[in-house]
């Protein structure tokens, strides 16, 4: 539809369960883009503390994401930010961006807390939530370096040294 799947993943880190749900045709037209999208998505909940295991986590493609325009392989990752309390985000490009976009959603968006550290695999009509524990505590390169063999890596962790 015009560079968009009109589907959102949503994944719950505290119960372990994911769906995905048709996203409105005017979502997609009216907040254009993946920060645009991002911020749309967050309007129900940006009042949530920061920290609060409701307040989400989305990253979300733009309509040109996956398309062989030029760098396009760019999405948005849009939460509240614990530092200003303000909703923010921050543009990404690589691999994982059109890998999502690939697995058949234009944004997904994270809640809950999981018992402890995870990772998720995504791909078409799949999601797990994997145990992460032997990347606790590692720097952002080992980790990916650790998981590049099963796909494109979003992670945070320690700064290289």
């Amino acid at each position: 539809m015009y560079g968009w799947h009109g589907k959102l993943l949503k994944v719950d880190l505290s119960s372990g369960n994911w769906r995905i749900e048709e996203l409105p045709e005017s979502f997609l037209h009216n907040y254009l883009g993946g920060r645009g999208l991002g911020v749309r998505l967050l309007r129900e909940t940006f009042r949530l503390d920061p920290f609060d295991p409701e307040m989400p986590l989305v990253f979300a493609c733009g309509p040109l994401c996956g398309s062989s325009a030029p760098t396009s392989a760019r999405l948005a990752v849009v939460s509240r930010s614990p530092l200003t309390g303000t909703i923010y985000d921050c543009s990404a490009g690589g691999r994982f961006a059109y890998r999502l976009k690939a697995s058949g959603v234009d944004a997904l968006m994270i809640t809950g807390r999981a018992a402890g550290p995870v990772t998720l695999a995504i791909g078409p009509n799949r999601v797990e939530i994997l145990d992460a524990a032997a990347q606790w505590g590692k720097t952002v390169k080992a980790t990916v370096r650790e998981l590049e063999s099963h796909g494109s890596v979003a992670t945070i962790g320690l700064p290289t040294s």
